[in-house]
């Protein structure tokens, strides 16, 4: 009966730890399990039980002083995250660092290192990128780049750079996590979250790994999640300029953001959070490089769309009968709008991102109109990371090509729940 007690009064937490281990699970391991068709919407109600178990976690009153283990903890804690730090890197020396970083594979890093290696030399980086038999469009955004300009410089694999930066980026936010009363179940859980997408990557989907370096993405997202709880308008503004200069994932819930930005702070200090963000955009981008060339933001996103139907198309050595290689691994949406949608190939993948559009904006001004009518329980930075998290859910479910690692900043965001969340505890009712 005991067993059954602590079951019932600690059922969200564990629901929440259940709902993150599966949904990482679907990215990695299980990758398709429930097929084509069902594995999407498996993912949806994941990150929708995340949401609700993060929900009803965030909103209790909850015994702090009861866990007081200010000793232990530490011990536990540099225990656990030397010992997998150092497992990881040896995961990446084993694993990762073998693979050669070859165009012919994928062109994410290469082109990278074309940028920084152009800007060492003072040329300017937003040139054709060429390869054997076709060139890229440059279409990254400076701070997807311009990170790893150490790593050329110091001519650091681009992989372990990224490994480290993201081992940094969670170390910071755990030990400051644990700084507070938690009981020890919290301090395991908070020190191997990180490390699960990791290690499920390297053993099930070695090219997340080997391929891309979605770990700073992820970085940059971890970030925003702790800005949303500060007071001081510069680090939210901060946050919110990294990500929108990252990647374009982000820009769907700027409306909620700027609703939020307004609704936790001053209006003087929202207005100069807004302009913050633009000062930054023009000294990072707009001047640097779109005054030599003002075409190249809408040429990037054009790139995006005219590469999208390459990938709508079953590869040369599939099977006749096979459904397109990157719609087929049951994470996206996709698949619905190619196999039953209506019209051409280009407007199949014109209704997906209008789809796309659509339920986005329609989360972020659901979110905002529910947090200024004060219709959650939750604090206004504990109910925008559940905002963000659900956003994110649904963004990469009807992006234009599912790619893997770009569910790894979901995943992230999911860890940041976990580790922000007052686990297996007894409420004070």
């Amino acid at each position: 009966m005991k067993i059954i007690s602590y079951l019932v009064k600690n059922k969200w937490s564990f629901l929440l730890v259940i709902s993150i281990i599966l949904e990482m699970m679907l990215h990695s391991s299980w990758l398709g399990f429930f097929g084509i068709y069902f594995s999407q919407w498996v993912i949806i109600l994941l990150g929708s039980l995340i949401c609700i178990s993060g929900y009803h976690l965030f909103q209790h009153n909850w015994q702090d002083s009861e866990y007081e283990i200010s000793s232990l903890k530490w011990i536990v804690f540099t225990l656990l995250f030397i010992g997998l730090s150092i497992f990881s890197i040896h995961l990446f020396n084993v694993k990762v660092l073998p693979v050669k970083i070859d165009p012919v594979s994928s062109d994410v890093i290469p082109t990278l290192q074309a940028y920084n290696k152009r800007l060492l030399t003072n040329q300017y980086v937003y040139a054709l990128v060429p390869y054997k038999g076709y060139h890229v469009v440059p279409n990254y955004l400076p701070m997807q780049w311009l990170p790893y300009l150490p790593a050329e410089w110091l001519q650091i694999d681009y992989r372990i750079y990224g490994l480290i930066y993201y081992l940094i980026g969670f170390a910071a936010i755990t030990v400051y996590s644990i700084r507070k009363n938690v009981n020890l179940v919290e301090v395991v859980l908070r020190t191997i979250a990180p490390f699960f997408p990791v290690i499920m990557y390297a053993y099930y989907d070695l090219g997340t790994l080997t391929m891309s370096i979605e770990q700073v993405i992820v970085v940059y997202y971890l970030f925003l999640a702790m800005a949303l709880f500060t007071k001081r308008w510069w680090v939210l503004a901060t946050a919110i300029s990294f990500c929108l200069l990252s990647r374009f994932s982000f820009v769907y819930w700027l409306p909620f953001l700027i609703i939020f930005a307004f609704y936790q702070f001053h209006w003087k200090q929202a207005i100069y959070m807004g302009i913050f963000v633009l000062l930054f955009a023009l000294y990072i981008y707009v001047i640097p490089f779109m005054s030599k060339d003002a075409t190249i933001f809408m040429r990037g996103i054009q790139y995006y769309v005219d590469a999208a139907p390459n990938e709508w198309i079953q590869k040369g050595w599939q099977q006749a009968t096979d459904p397109p290689f990157h719609l087929a691994k049951g994470l996206g949406f996709n698949i619905y709008f190619n196999d039953f949608g209506k019209g051409s190939l280009t407007e199949k993948i014109a209704a997906c991102r209008h789809f796309q559009l659509v339920i986005c904006l329609f989360i972020a001004m659901a979110s905002g109109y529910i947090l200024i009518k004060k219709k959650s329980n939750l604090s206004a930075p504990f109910f925008a990371l559940l905002s963000l998290k659900i956003y994110m859910v649904f963004f990469y479910q009807f992006i234009q090509v599912p790619y893997i690692y770009l569910q790894w900043v979901t995943i992230g965001i999911s860890m940041i729940i976990l580790i922000k969340a007052p686990l297996f505890r007894l409420a004070k009712n």
